[in-house]
């Protein structure tokens, strides 16, 4: 879901029209909407769970179905209401301008914060289609766009004869 996401914010970028920038103004409109309504459902109904099981825990009547569906049902309305705030976040930070896309980069999905993350647009000379830095074939086509050094696996130019980093022979 977040990578169709992402896609399609580099698809705005990449061509940042009037019209784009309306477009990703309505998509952060409406992924707001939404991470809201998550966040609300899932962590009213996680706090609705917790205060009934402990309501029907204090009353010692033993471990029977009034306490056996909010516990149940405590875990998945948490995480219903953790990808609320999360897309709520992500959402905010929507960004389409002439140069980058400040969303959603691969560096995102490791840890690191979003405020720093920056995917740079480029084209593939093949197919035209957005291709990111870190990408060295196009994910359309499959045409190789740029090099990456076998000794210290930094991503070149494809008409690099050496590496920038390590200076190595490509």
């Amino acid at each position: 879901m977040f990578n169709k996401f992402r896609d399609e914010m580099v698809r705005l970028n990449a061509n940042p029209t009037e019209e784009n920038k309306k477009r990703a103004k309505k998509l952060r409109i409406k992924m707001k909407t939404v991470g809201i309504t998550l966040a609300i459902l899932g962590w009213g109904g996680a706090i609705a769970c917790f205060v009934l099981f402990t309501i029907n825990a204090a009353s010692l009547s033993g471990f029977g179905p009034k306490m056996l569906i909010p516990f149940l049902l405590f875990m998945p309305l948490a995480v219903i209401g953790s990808i609320g705030l999360f897309m709520n976040g992500v959402a905010s930070r929507l960004v389409v301008n002439e140069n980058i896309v400040n969303i959603m980069s691969q560096a995102h999905f490791n840890g690191e914060t979003i405020e720093n993350t920056q995917v740079q647009i480029s084209k593939c000379p093949n197919c035209g289609d957005p291709i990111s830095d870190d990408e060295v074939f196009c994910s359309k086509c499959g045409k190789q766009v740029k090099k990456e050094c076998f000794d210290c696996g930094h991503i070149n130019k494809l008409e690099d004869l050496f590496c920038a980093k390590c200076g190595k022979k490509l």
